[in-house]
C-alpha cells in the first residue's frame, strides 16, 4: 500500500493543524479521533480534537502527498512540516517528523523525558519488572538459545569484515603508549618469577608448542595477503634497524658462547645422522 503524507484541517477556519503519514488514512483518521476522546494522549493534537469533539467536530484530513517509489517518507513528512511552520501554520506537532524526537520546543523535549523516565521509575518498582527480568535471564541461558547465540557469534568471527576490522582495533589498542608498557611491565614481571619462568620456558620448549608454532608461522607466510604483509614488515626499516639493535645489544661474551656450543652441537647431530 502506498505511503501518504496527510494533514488534518480544522472544520472551523480550514487551516491545517497537523501534518502525519499514513498507509490507511481512514483508519489513521479514527484512530487520533477515538485515542484523543479516550483521553489516552494528552499532547497537543490530542488536546485540539477534544475540543472540537467537545462542540460536536471533528478533524477533516486530507491527501497533501502520495509517495513514489524511491521517496523517503521520513524526508517528505519533515518537508512539509517545516513548510508549514515556514508559512505560519499553526501545527499541533510536536516534533520536527520523520518519526524522530527533534521537537520543535525545548519545553516538550523536558515534559517528554521526565515522563518517560517517571514511566520507567514506576516499571522498574512494579512486579512486572521482576518477572520480566527472570523471564529474559531464563531464556538466555537456556541450551537453545546458547547455542543459538554461540553459532551467530562464530559465524560472525569467520566473516573476512569482521576479521579486518578486529586486526585494525588490536593494531591501534596494541601501539598506544599506556599498553605497551602495561604489557611489558607484566611480561617482565612474569620473567622474574622463577618459578613462572621455568613454567613458561618447559611449555615453548616441548615438541607440540614448537610444532604449533612452525606450523603456525609456515601458514602466516604461505597466505598469500599475510605473507605479502610480513614480508613488507620486515623488510622496512624501522624493523631491520631494531633487528640489528637487538642483535649488538645481545653480542656479550657469554651470548657468543651460547651461540657458539649451539652450533656445535647442531653439527654434532648432524655428523651422527649422517653417518648412521
Amino acid at each position: 500500500m502506498p505511503v501518504h503524507i496527510y494533514g488534518l484541517f480544522c472544520p472551523i477556519d480550514g487551516v491545517v493543524r497537523y501534518i502525519g503519514k499514513s498507509s490507511n488514512p481512514k483508519k489513521r483518521l479514527s484512530a487520533h479521533i477515538s485515542s484523543s476522546i479516550r483521553s489516552a494522549y494528552h499532547h497537543h493534537t490530542a488536546r485540539w480534537i477534544r475540543r472540537l469533539a467537545s462542540e460536536g467536530l471533528y478533524p477533516e484530513l486530507r491527501i497533501l502527498h502520495t509517495m513514489r517509489v524511491g521517496e523517503d517518507w521520513r524526508e517528505c513528512e519533515r518537508a512539509w512540516i517545516a513548510k508549514g511552520l515556514e508559512n505560519g501554520w499553526p501545527l499541533t506537532n510536536s516534533t520536527l517528523g520523520g518519526e524522530g524526537l527533534d521537537y520543535l520546543d525545548p519545553a516538550d523535549e523536558a515534559k517528554y523525558r521526565a515522563n518517560l523516565a517517571a514511566a520507567m521509575k514506576r516499571y522498574r518498582d512494579s512486579h512486572k519488572w521482576a518477572e520480566d527480568q527472570a523471564r529474559m535471564t531464563n531464556a538466555a541461558k537456556s541450551g537453545e538459545n546458547l547455542t543459538r547465540r554461540n553459532e551467530a557469534i562464530a559465524r560472525s568471527a569467520k566473516r573476512p569484515e569482521f576479521i579486518e576490522r578486529m586486526r585494525c582495533v588490536n593494531s591501534e589498542i596494541n601501539a598506544r603508549p599506556e599498553v605497551k608498557r602495561k604489557k611489558s611491565s607484566k611480561s617482565k614481571a612474569m620473567w622474574a618469577d622463577q618459578g613462572m619462568r621455568a613454567r613458561v620456558e618447559k611449555a615453548l620448549s616441548s615438541p607440540e608448542c614448537k610444532a604449533k608454532q612452525s606450523a603456525a608461522r609456515a601458514a602466516a607466510w604461505a597466505d598469500p595477503e599475510t605473507g605479502a604483509r610480513l614480508r613488507e614488515l620486515h623488510s622496512s626499516e624501522e624493523v631491520r634497524a631494531n633487528k640489528s639493535a637487538a642483535a649488538k645489544a645481545r653480542a656479550t661474551p657469554e651470548y657468543r658462547a651460547m651461540m657458539a656450543d649451539k652450533t656445535r652441537l647442531s653439527w654434532e647431530k648432524r655428523r651422527k645422522a649422517k653417518s648412521t
